[in-house]
This record gives C-alpha cells, sequence and structure tokens, in this order.
C-alpha cells in the first residue's frame, strides 16, 4: 500500500513539474527566458521532494530518511544538476565568456566535492540503504555519464 501512494505522489509531482514548465514557456515570449526558466525547473522538483530533509549544509537531520523516489530515481544528486544546467541555460543565453567557462568549471568541482562529502555521511547513515541505492542510481549527477 506504501508503494502505491508513495507511485501516486511521484506521478502528481511529475505531472505538477511538467504543467508549470509548460505554462512558463508558454507565457515566457523571449527564448531567453524560456530557456534559463526551463532550466531553473530542474532544481525545483528535487527540493520539492526532499521536503524536509533538505538542507543547505550537510547534516543529518532528526528523523532523516533516505529519500530514493522521483528525480533521486534518475540521479543521485539532482539538486547539483538542476544548479549546474541552470548556470549553462544562464551562459547559453547571455553569450559565452572565457571567465563563464572558468567559474561553471570550478563549481562543478565544488559540487563533486560536496556530493562526495554527503556520501560519506549518507553512507554512515544509511550503510546498507545507501549502497544499495548506489547500485540502482548509479550515476550521481547527469543520468548514463556521470
Amino acid at each position: 500500500m506504501a508503494y502505491e501512494v508513495e507511485t501516486i505522489r511521484y506521478i502528481i509531482d511529475s505531472l505538477w513539474i511538467l504543467l508549470l514548465a509548460y505554462w512558463i514557456l508558454k507565457v515566457f515570449g523571449n527564448k531567453r527566458d524560456k530557456l534559463k526558466m526551463s532550466f531553473w525547473l530542474h532544481g525545483t522538483w528535487p527540493r520539492r521532494t526532499l521536503s524536509t530533509n533538505w538542507s543547505a549544509q550537510v547534516v543529518v537531520k532528526e528523523d532523516h530518511e533516505l529519500i530514493t523516489t522521483g528525480p533521486y530515481a534518475i540521479v543521485r544528486h539532482p539538486i547539483y544538476t538542476g544548479f549546474i544546467t541552470t548556470m549553462l541555460g544562464t551562459m547559453i543565453a547571455i553569450n559565452i565568456s572565457i571567465l563563464i567557462i572558468i567559474t561553471e568549471a570550478l563549481v562543478i568541482l565544488y559540487l563533486w566535492w560536496k556530493l562526495k562529502r554527503e556520501e560519506k555521511i549518507i553512507l554512515e547513515q544509511f550503510p546498507r540503504e545507501y549502497s544499495e541505492y548506489k547500485k540502482n542510481v548509479s550515476k550521481a549527477l547527469i543520468p548514463y555519464l556521470l
């Protein structure tokens, strides 16, 4: 029963994000605005899925849960994926410069370092569950690649 409820919630969340994305892309007329907004949406769904488990700091909260549904069933760190794609979308929209490319590369390196730190803490908190999750969702940031 719990699995069915979670599946229904996943479908509703997915539809909500798709409808919001469609509306935003339909309403905004400018190509640059559409591009930036569509990339920005990549970060909204993961935070919504994490709910009260989300934190800007790497911490384990009281009653912390391991979230493996929604975008977390695709990649292990979808908020970082959303942040990186938002930066890429902005970079494309405002023209590429060497400074922006260097900044993007530094941000990606920082996020990679941070996700490794997070995974160490999560593995300590959920040793069996997180090991199994990593087997099922092998990519940290980009499906099928990284």
